[in-house]
């Protein structure tokens, strides 16, 4: 049996739908997943304004914090399991070197692919 999600505007099952009887006894887990799916909802649609995702932000974020101690391998190892929308970290990190928001160093450097935001970054 498919339950509609609670958000589904316009389908059986929508919040709107619902009895406030009905709405009062859904599981715990049924409103934190409705909740999740908002607040990631309008997160995400923000970010997409900038033509950004989740893992872009991630990324600048985690090196705006520690800049040049983070290398692509290091970085992705701590964001995959945050991420679920099977993104390919290296076309993410592509995109903001594109962007000229994020630098790398070079092989020879004491920590070769550290990244580091430039000013735009």
């Amino acid at each position: 049996m498919s339950r509609t999600p609670l958000s589904e505007p316009g389908k059986a099952g929508a919040l709107r739908d619902y009895t406030e009887e009905k709405l009062a006894a859904q599981p715990i887990g049924a409103w934190s997943g409705e909740i999740y799916r908002r607040a990631v909802g309008a997160l995400r649609a923000q970010l997409a304004v900038e033509d950004l995702t989740q893992p872009h932000w991630w990324i600048l974020n985690d090196i705006a914090g520690a800049p040049g101690t983070w290398t692509r391998a290091a970085l992705t190892a701590r964001l995959t399991p945050y991420e679920d929308l099977g993104i390919d970290f290296d076309t993410v990190y592509d995109d903001l070197v594109a962007r000229g928001w994020l630098t790398e160093a070079p092989r020879y450097a004491p920590l070769p692919g550290a990244m580091t935001l430039t000013e735009p970054g």
